[in-house]
């Protein structure tokens, strides 16, 4: 991962080894690679073939007020705070397809903080940034995603934040 480190600048050495050691092996099985010098060879020079070995290790698990309790601290601990500030930047780092990301706008608008607010979204994997621009998400989680804003404080219906459009929900 050093040479990954040096060509690309993706810094892995924080990731729990147990799960990037079983995801690079997953990729390399996938690709019937038979030489770990061979795949480490293709993963420098390709960079097509590399950004589909950044997807392979990007983590995908996010949804709608994921975890609620920290987004009721958030609305009720940290908002007073952010009130009193003329403008807000938030940087939603690893943002996966972008649930935590509406979920934070939605409680950021219920308490008067979105006007002001400017949400920086960002992930590595340029696929998940696709469908977060989108906003479109399988309806069949709405229920959960209703049960996870109302534990974290939502005030209003969260049937208010999104249409069902062509089969999904759009927020």
């Amino acid at each position: 991962m050093t040479e990954v480190k040096r060509k690309y600048g993706y810094d892995f050495s924080d990731y729990s080894k147990p799960s990037l050691h079983r995801r690079i092996n997953r990729f390399f099985l996938n690709w019937k690679f038979r030489d770990v010098e061979v795949f480490k060879n293709k993963l420098i020079s390709d960079k097509l073939f590399f950004e589909y070995f950044l997807q392979e290790l990007t983590v995908t698990v996010t949804e709608m007020f994921r975890d609620p309790s920290f987004f009721k601290i958030l609305a009720y601990d940290i908002f007073p705070i952010l009130k009193k500030m003329p403008f807000i930047r938030i940087w939603h780092a690893g943002c996966s397809t972008g649930q935590e990301a509406y979920s934070l706008a939605i409680l950021l608008k219920e308490h008067g903080l979105l006007e002001k607010c400017r949400i920086y979204a960002t992930d590595i994997n340029s696929k998940l940034l696709d469908v977060a621009k989108n906003g479109v998400f399988p309806p069949d989680l709405i229920e959960k995603y209703e049960t996870n804003y109302l534990k974290s404080g939502g005030k209003n219906k969260f049937s208010d934040y999104y249409a069902i459009v062509e089969g999904k929900a759009k927020y």
